[in-house]
This record gives structure tokens, C-alpha cells and sequence, in this order.
């Protein structure tokens, strides 16, 4: 027999949460490195040659980047789209330059198939492309909350607790509109486990199995497989397709074996979704 490790969630969540501190600490890092050096935000849009006017105004010049740290510090600290860089196109030599120091670039972070050479394309404009990211990532951390939301894992699956009482259809329709399936159970490891998370309803509770189509042939209704683990109560004589009895449950008051039941009776159910942790 073969041991499988549950999915600890908790230490998932608290490995994102080291990540993220992970990432303040690199971003203070990076702003004391730059603390040597002063910048202006302007919060007024400009052409390129009237923001390096600007900026001489005020005996500075636009801003030059030497580093991926001081490219990552600013990209945190500027709260606007675009701003432009003192990076110039060389008139002679068709290189890009430093517009104050004169100085190749040193450090580059052209976004993709840039430069491009547009016409009179000269200037160098930096989009703040952590604003951007930043979004994705509370979008993408946001979906990833909400799809752990209520559910409780197990090997690799998820399962959520369907508390409103349904008819089988109605059960299996609501689990399908959470990208899940009602509860399949495939041994008796996940029997036990399944039975455990049951204990917390208060009835008798809708599987995924039917025998509708075939009498006496018992499927599982997501892909139409024949069970390879059932725990029927044989004992009264289950199943006995009483009065057109397709759908599997739990019972509640048989200690949650196994029984078939007429689909249209209403009963708390249980989701089920495949779950791979990244």
C-alpha cells in the first residue's frame, strides 16, 4: 500500500505569505541601494524636450538608470503610467545614449521588440510595468482565494459542502457551476474521508453515482465509469431500486452507508474538484 501525503494548506498559504514578505524585503533593499541619489516625481505630463527643460529648471536632469534595482525602486515608487527617461537616440551613431552623462546604457530592460525604430521614435519613454504586474498578481492571488474558499483538500482533491438540500440534478448542476462535480469516491480511504466531512451536515447526503440508463449498472456520472470501490449497505439489501431508486447517497441514519434514492428527493450534497497545488 502506498502512503499519500494530504495537501497541508495552511503551509501552502504560509509559504505565498513568506513570498510576499520575501519581496517587501528585496524592494527595501533595493531603496536603500538608490538612497543615494535624489528624484523629482512631476505629476504634469510633458513632451520630452519640455520635461528636460523642467528638469534643468530645477539643476537636475531626466532621469538615467544604471541598475535593475534602481529600475525595480522606481517602479515601485512612480504611481503614473509612462514617464519619460533621459535616454536618447545617439544622431551619429544610431545608439542609444545617456542624454546628461552621455553614457552608453549600461542597463537595459526594453520591453519586448523595442526598440522598434518608429519614425522619429528618438526619445525613451518607461511604462510602469509593476503597476501592471502588481494588478495581475492581486487578480491572480484574489481567483486563488476565492477557488480555496470553504473547500477542504484531500490527496489530490477539494471537496465543499453543499448545505442547501436539492434534488440530485439540481445537486450536480450547482457543483458543475463551481468547475466541481458531486463527490465520486473511488476507495476507502476517501470513503472515510468523505463520510467524515458528511458527519457535518445534518442529513442524508447526494453522491456522484447513478444507475440511470442501465439498471443495476452503478456509474459515475462525470465520465459514465463503473465503480472500482463501493461501501453498499448489504445488509438491507442495497441497492434495491425501490420505487425507481438511480441516485447514490449517504444515509444518515445508517451511519452513511450506502443507499439508492429516487432523484428527485431533495438532500445536502458534496462538491468535488481535482486540486494541484503549484
Amino acid at each position: 500500500m502506498c502512503k499519500v501525503e494530504q495537501f497541508d494548506r495552511e503551509l501552502y498559504l504560509e509559504d505565498k505569505i513568506k513570498s510576499c514578505n520575501q519581496e517587501v524585503k528585496s524592494l527595501r533593499d533595493q531603496e536603500r541601494r538608490v538612497a543615494n541619489a535624489q528624484y523629482c516625481f512631476m505629476k504634469s505630463s510633458f513632451t520630452w524636450n519640455a520635461g528636460k527643460t523642467k528638469c534643468q529648471s530645477f539643476k537636475s536632469y531626466l532621469l538615467e538608470i544604471n541598475s535593475e534595482a534602481e529600475q525595480n525602486w522606481l517602479m515601485d515608487k512612480v504611481s503614473t503610467g509612462k514617464w519619460w527617461t533621459g535616454g536618447i537616440k545617439h544622431p551619429q551613431y544610431d545608439e542609444w545614449v545617456w542624454d546628461h552623462s552621455g553614457n552608453d546604457l549600461t542597463y537595459r530592460n526594453w520591453y519586448p521588440n523595442q526598440p522598434n525604430g518608429g519614425k522619429s521614435e528618438e526619445c525613451m519613454l518607461s511604462e510602469d510595468g509593476r503597476e501592471l504586474q502588481l494588478e495581475k498578481q492581486v487578480q491572480k492571488l484574489t481567483k486563488e482565494i476565492n477557488y480555496l474558499k470553504d473547500w477542504t483538500s484531500f490527496m489530490n482533491s477539494e471537496y465543499w459542502l453543499g448545505r442547501e438540500e436539492a434534488t440530485w440534478n439540481d445537486a450536480q448542476a450547482s457543483c458543475k457551476a463551481a468547475d466541481s462535480k458531486l463527490v465520486e469516491i473511488e476507495s476507502e480511504a476517501e470513503d472515510v474521508f468523505v463520510r467524515a466531512l458528511a458527519m457535518k451536515l445534518t442529513g442524508s447526503v447526494w453522491l456522484g453515482g447513478t444507475d440511470f440508463g442501465v439498471e443495476g449498472r452503478w456509474v459515475w456520472e462525470s465520465d459514465r465509469s463503473a465503480f472500482l470501490y463501493s461501501a453498499w449497505n448489504t445488509a438491507k439489501e442495497q441497492p434495491n431500486n425501490y420505487f425507481k431508486q438511480n441516485c447514490l447517497r449517504l444515509s444518515h441514519i445508517n451511519n452513511l452507508t450506502w443507499y439508492d434514492q429516487n432523484c428527485d428527493i431533495t438532500y445536502q450534497y458534496i462538491c468535488e474538484r481535482i486540486f494541484f497545488p503549484n
